[in-house]
């Protein structure tokens, strides 16, 4: 008759709500930390249960969510969402849902209903913008089963458990986890180290991750830090291989001594001094390969002034269970305590370094003397200040071109001053004074070249001036002691063929006075010293021979030479009415 009916519920069977395992239902989600980035995102996963244990299948368009989401906190303006459900396998009565996270803060709890009912257990998700700061270090554990494993190959299982500040445990992080090794206090010949293997989370969703450490064929002590979600968290666990080498060690390691047996040396900031560190077993044998494992360091509160503080260097190995650590001295005077550490084990008496104010030697170069030609050797005359320090003269010096000596002599004493004590042998051109003058035989490829010397001083306890001090041949203070060279300063070419040029004949034809020829000499690269000659003829005499004698002034530098002829009047009869002809003969040394 037109009028509405009330609707009937038709139910075939039971009802999802009257069937469906409320307890040991839940969505379980594959990590329950996500960052609060709008971005972030997880899995959940629910198994459909009914009471009496069977899969609950078709079912995912009767689950509904309700969640706090009002209740999280920050600045942010997004709440986390969630996605539509799907089931996965088809007809397998497993449901999974995609949240994702916005930008709030706070604790996420979801409750499931299925048919309107709710499940008892709800789902907890924690919103951080940093994942990492939910992790409370104190609450989490990170242990090993076994903490000593003596053999190559031999394994151990490191667990976490992770738990955030209110204890509860953390999820889904497996991939998050990673072990820091730190490879200190490990030694040994053997190049296979320890490894970790990946964290599993056993079972899934407890909280609880364990990976397998496996023993190399290194020993000593391993230690591991977590790092969790990028953050490294200062709690680590130890494994030892073998004997740690702190307990391999004998008495008296580690053994420290200067390589030079001397602890002064100036702060200047530039001197090195190599610290010798021996390391053996209890049965007197070296220990290998504990480079890493060596600490050094220095008391730098008992040094004094404004300058800089000593530097340390890695340690190096150099073999037999010897290692090597190079101090470089700072601007700060006074004693230095050098403390060094083996795998937590101090040396049984610190070394002290003395670092005086600098005292280096310096010298003096007065001259140089000697003959510039090849196969004649130069000597540098110098004055070597000790300064109060070691008297012994120890300087390097090298020879050559101008200009170029300064910077080579640096690098001469850089190079050899790298380790000590110091053996430079002296050589032709360059060296390390050992009771020998220093000197440098002149050599064919110096021809035409400027020669000079630069001396860097030092002393027998390898301290040294910060500078050299050079000198070249050409140098003023050297004028009457260095002969010879090319009129340029240079060495001269012994096969160079001198001339003369710009003759000119003054004076009168007159007896009894005097005919003069003045001439430039020119070395053309050879030696400047003018060894010419002259001689006389009259012109219609072609036929008689040159009496050649040297000249009266030879040429010095730029001012001309001069050879003289007296018209004696002796010579009246042969020369009256007769064309007399001057000849000079170029010659040098």
């Amino acid at each position: 008759d037109g009028k509405e009916l009330k609707p009937t519920q038709v139910v075939f069977g039971q009802s999802l709500a009257d069937i469906v395992d409320t307890k040991g239902s839940a969505f379980i989600p594959a990590t329950n930390v996500l960052a609060s980035d709008n971005e972030d995102s997880t899995i959940m996963t629910l198994e459909l249960k009914d009471k009496k244990g069977q899969p609950i299948r078709n079912a995912k368009d009767s689950i509904t969510f309700e969640d706090n989401g009002d209740q999280l906190t920050g600045d942010g303006k997004n709440k986390p969402t969630i996605d539509k459900v799907w089931e996965e396998p088809e007809n397998s009565g497993i449901y999974k849902v995609k949240v994702k996270a916005g930008d709030k803060n706070g604790h996420w709890k979801i409750t499931t209903k299925i048919d309107g009912v709710a499940l008892e257990k709800p789902t907890e998700i924690t919103f951080d913008p940093n994942k990492a700061d939910l992790v409370d270090p104190n609450k989490s554990t990170f242990v090993a089963k076994e903490s000593e494993l003596p053999n190559d190959g031999d394994t151990t299982v490191i667990e976490v458990d992770l738990k955030d500040h209110e204890g509860k445990v953390i999820t889904g992080a497996e991939n998050s986890i990673k072990m820091i090794p730190d490879d200190h206090g490990l030694y040994g010949s053997g190049k296979k180290m320890p490894t970790v293997g990946k964290f599993k989370e056993t079972p899934p969703g407890s909280g609880h991750y364990q990976a397998t450490v496996t023993a190399g064929d290194k020993k000593g002590k391993w230690e591991l830090a977590p790092e969790v979600f990028g953050k490294k968290i200062e709690k680590t666990t130890t494994i030892t291989f073998g004997k740690s080498l702190a307990d391999k060690l004998n008495l008296k390691s580690p053994e420290v001594d200067p390589a030079d047996g001397s602890t002064a040396l100036p702060a200047d900031g530039h001197t090195k001094k190599t610290l010798r560190i021996t390391l053996k077993d209890g049965d007197n044998n070296p220990i290998y390969g504990a480079k890493d494992s060596i600490i050094v360091t220095g008391d730098y509160s008992t040094l004094k002034g404004d300058g800089k503080d000593p530097v340390i260097d890695k340690v190096k190995e150099v073999g037999d269970g010897v290692y090597e650590v190079v101090i470089t001295a700072g601007t700060k005077t006074g004693n230095w305590a050098v403390t060094t550490t083996v795998d937590g084990k101090k040396n049984p008496q610190p070394l002290e370094l003395e670092f005086d104010v600098n005292k280096a030697p310096s010298v003096v170069i007065s001259h140089l003397e000697g003959e510039l030609a090849i196969g004649k050797t130069l000597t540098a005359n110098y004055k070597f200040n000790s300064n109060d320090s070691n008297t012994v003269d120890r300087s390097f010096y090298v020879w050559g071109a101008k200009g170029t000596t300064a910077a080579r002599v640096i690098e001469l004493a850089e190079k050899a001053g790298a380790k000590e004590p110091i053996e430079l042998e002296q050589e032709n051109g360059e060296g390390r004074v050992n009771g020998k003058p220093i000197t440098y035989i002149i050599q064919e490829n110096d021809k035409h070249k400027v020669l000079e010397v630069s001396i860097l001083a030092a002393n027998d306890a390898n301290l040294r001036a910060k500078g050299p001090e050079t000198m070249a041949v050409d140098d003023p203070r050297t004028a009457t002691t260095i002969t010879g060279g090319n009129g340029s300063g240079g060495v001269p070419d012994p096969n160079a063929v001198p001339e003369v040029d710009e003759l000119d004949l003054t004076g009168k034809l007159e007896l009894s006075s005097t005919l003069t020829v003045s001439y430039k000499f020119m070395p053309n690269g050879g030696d400047a010293r003018d060894k010419s000659q002259f001689a006389w003829k009259i012109l219609s005499k072609e036929g008689d021979a040159m009496n050649w004698q040297d000249v009266d002034q030879p040429a010095q530098g730029d001012n001309k030479g001069q050879a003289k002829l007296i018209l004696e009047k002796e010579l009246e009869l042969e020369i009256s009415g007769e064309v007399i002809v001057m000849s000079i003969l170029p010659a040098n040394f």
